[in-house]
């Protein structure tokens, strides 16, 4: 095989390899993949912000809807469960 037929060859197999995410996440990837910590995100199923089903005994997240909401959100999210020296305070010294 001559080099620019192996050059062709690869580029056309690298080309081929996409990367496939799964549409449903069980909670620790959605976690990772959101950025979201696990509770904030129990609590945003529980509101209804982000779908969420269960299959069997695990339960999954949609991936789209985890999109959609953090899409949704205006500006840097702030954790409003700030912790540490401050408490409420250190909440009201963050620039909106």
């Amino acid at each position: 095989m001559l080099r620019h037929e192996k050059e062709t060859a690869l580029q056309a197999s690298t080309a081929a390899q996409v990367q496939v995410l799964p549409r449903f996440l069980k909670v620790p990837p959605a976690v990772a993949y959101s950025g979201i910590n696990r509770t904030v995100l129990y609590e945003l199923i529980s509101s209804g912000k982000i779908k969420s089903h269960l299959i069997g005994a695990s339960r999954v997240i949609d991936r789209e809807s985890i999109d959609q909401y953090v899409s949704s959100q205006p500006g840097e999210a702030v954790n409003p469960r700030v912790r540490g020296r401050g408490g409420r305070r250190a909440l009201e010294s963050v620039p909106s």
